[in-house]
């Protein structure tokens, strides 16, 4: 058979990641393009659990190219990262002998990197240090120079910490920034604003939440009801063009860690004057929502108002007393405050059922430590309905914002999600074809459509399975000027609005809809705050892992179940246990092998096993490494 045009360049070649597309994938170019014409731009493959290494704006990497995509763009897969010198590294000093190096935290393969340098006193063995390289011309790994000491490996708190140098997140405020917090005024003096203080305003969060920046209410109101949901005025507090504005710009968004927030504000306005909290006034910016008794928004207001909170609740304390066990403080509110704040939320949830919006729900891993800071708990925990219930709440207010800011024409940030690619597609319709589930019904699928494949699954052996499949095919959401809905929440219009104390993005709604100009770049506003977006997440990810490993490095190796989360030529990736760890069963310890993988299958075939997403297994720990957070397991047969 005749090789087809362009397929001579179909091999493996060292490419840069330049870029992330709209999508969420990386973009990369050639480092050296021998084939026709110029050098394409590789868009690499993003699947969480599949053959590739996530890979990230200025990592180098060896690519298999594949096929040509219709733009001109080729597809890409990532074989390996290689090592490239970093701006800065996290690592782990060790003193061995004569010899000198940092081990690094990441998963990433970076290379143990001999210490040259350093720039600070008392660093010891085992020591979390920030490091950064020095251009010195030698071959091998590059020499670095230790910056900074954050005291023993060992110690839990240095987790977070080393991913957030790791992933260059700021952790100190400029004085000149915390010069303004403090000076900043407490409340405002209600001219021009409207008065909430009556009106039982209560926060909602969990029980070591430490700022509150949204309060609701709701009431009956004819056929349907009243919400009132008021966000902290942040936009009183931090002024365009400010210290505190470019630094929040800077940021992004806050980093939560189990131990510790990175804030996108300073304490003085995060915890204090931009907290809600109960029996202090506070400027808020009100959304009022009239929903129908059919979940829909009817009419919507806002404004700037005081309002002083009635009470501070914990998910915890509003789901006993919807359980019929009030606590003494449900039991101090007006009478059938929290009953109608779930009434609301049903009307809400039936519409976002009957709009087609697909539920996912995934538990949340809780570290919890002892007096010693010592981690004492993992567990997973599952949401529960008070969870949703605000949820609903601040996915109707955001709605509102973005259908005001439309209706006035104004400018501003919309958190946009995009549909599938018909390529991701056409992999879903594969898999749950050749396993059972049917199939999407049309060519070009709603959300209500991924909604009923998740129906389908739902008392299925291999619903957790699908789900994550449902997931991979899902594009990034980001932020953009370009409105083009919302596809994973079923939204014509939808922005953030609910959160301007964590997120710059929901700043700038709130200036928009205060009558204040917003950048005229929003596109690359838009691009700025995705990027950070993904920083944090991927700092969290790193830092969970790590804590993940250290408590189980502690435990006890017994048999696990578990189930294939993933698989490639590599081997398969499990997730097993209470917590859900993931691991890695390399393919040379899987008996039956050799073996080949079948990607439109997701499968691994060998001469005597097969091996197949979502099959469960049972394993035992094989291998901690804490240095790295990353676990190796052993298939243990029955």
């Amino acid at each position: 058979m005749g090789r087809r045009s362009g397929d001579h360049d179909r091999r493996d070649i060292v490419v840069e990641v330049i870029d992330i597309d709209e999508e969420g994938h990386p973009v990369a170019r050639p480092v050296k393009w021998t084939g026709r014409g110029q050098a394409p731009l590789i868009v690499l493959d993003t699947i969480r659990g599949g053959t590739s290494p996530a890979a990230g704006p200025g990592d180098l990497a060896l690519v298999a190219v594949r096929r040509r995509m219709a733009d001109g763009r080729r597809h890409g897969r990532v074989r390996r990262l290689l090592p490239t010198p970093p701006a800065r590294m996290a690592g782990i000093y060790q003193h061995i002998g004569r010899n000198r190096f940092i081990a690094s935290t990441s998963r990433r393969g970076e290379r143990a990197c001999p210490v040259a340098a350093c720039d600070v006193d008392n660093v010891s063995h085992d020591d979390l240090v920030l490091a950064e390289p020095m251009d010195d011309g030698r071959l091998g790994p590059p020499r670095v120079r230790i910056t900074r000491t954050f005291g023993s490996w060992r110690n839990t708190g240095a987790i977070s910490l080393a991913a957030i140098a790791a992933h260059g997140i700021p952790l100190e405020f400029p004085d000149d920034v915390l010069v303004e917090a403090r000076n900043a005024a407490a409340a405002s003096d209600g001219e021009g604003r409207s008065d909430l203080d009556a009106i039982p305003l209560v926060t909602i969060d969990d029980d070591d939440a430490r700022d509150h920046d949204d309060a609701v209410f709701a009431e009956p109101d004819r056929d349907g009801w009243y919400v009132i949901v008021a966000i902290a005025d942040v936009a009183h507090h931090v002024r365009p063009h400010s210290a505190l504005d470019r630094e929040a710009f800077l940021r992004g968004n806050s980093v939560y860690f189990p131990d510790r927030v990175v804030p996108m504000l300073p304490e003085a306005l995060s915890n204090d004057l931009c907290s809600l909290k109960p029996g202090v006034s506070r400027p808020c910016v009100a959304a009022h929502l009239w929903i129908t008794g059919g979940g829909s928004l009817r009419r919507w207001h806002f404004q700037r108002a005081v309002m002083r909170s009635r009470a501070r609740l914990t998910y915890a304390e509003v789901e006993e007393h919807r359980s019929g066990r009030p606590t003494p403080a449900t039991s101090a509110l007006p009478d059938r405050l929290v009953d109608h704040l779930y009434g609301v939320f049903q009307v809400l949830l039936d519409a976002r059922r009957q709009r087609g919006a697909f539920e996912i729900e995934r538990g949340e891993r809780k570290v919890s430590f002892d007096s010693q800071g010592r981690i004492s708990e993992i567990v997973l925990r599952h949401r529960l309905d008070s969870h949703r219930l605000i949820e609903e709440l601040m996915i109707a207010a955001n709605v509102a914002a973005a259908r005001e800011l439309v209706s006035r024409g104004k400018e501003c940030l919309f958190r946009v999600h995009d549909r599938p690619s018909e390529e991701r597609l056409e992999s879903l319709r594969t898999f749950l074809s050749t396993r059972g589930h049917g199939s999407l019904e049309t060519r070009r699928p709603s959300p209500g459509d991924l909604a009923r494949v998740l129906d389908r699954a739902a008392n299925t052996g291999e619903r957790q399975t699908v789900e994550d499949i449902v997931l991979r095919c899902q594009a990034l959401a980001a932020y953009s000027p370009h409105n083009i809905g919302h596809f994973g929440l079923a939204l014509d219009q939808y922005c953030h609005f609910t959160s301007p104390i964590r997120r710059y993005a929901d700043l700038m709604v709130h200036r928009a809809l205060l009558g204040e100009t917003v950048p005229d770049d929003l596109d690359r506003v838009g691009r700025h705050l995705g990027s950070l977006e993904r920083r944090a997440v991927g700092a969290e990810r790193h830092a969970g892992d790590h804590y993940v490993a250290r408590w189980l490095s502690n435990r006890d190796h017994a048999v696990m179940k578990g189930c294939i989360s993933g698989l490639g030529q590599f081997g398969i990736i499990v997730r097993a246990g209470p917590i859900d760890a993931e691991g890695l069963v390399p393919a040379r310890y899987l008996p039956g092998g050799p073996f080949r993988y079948r990607e439109s299958h997701q499968t691994l075939h060998g001469k005597t096993m097969r091996y197949s997403l979502g099959q469960r297994v049972n394993v035992r720990l094989a291998e901690c490494d804490t240095n790295n957070g990353s676990l190796l397991y052993a298939l243990v047969l029955s």
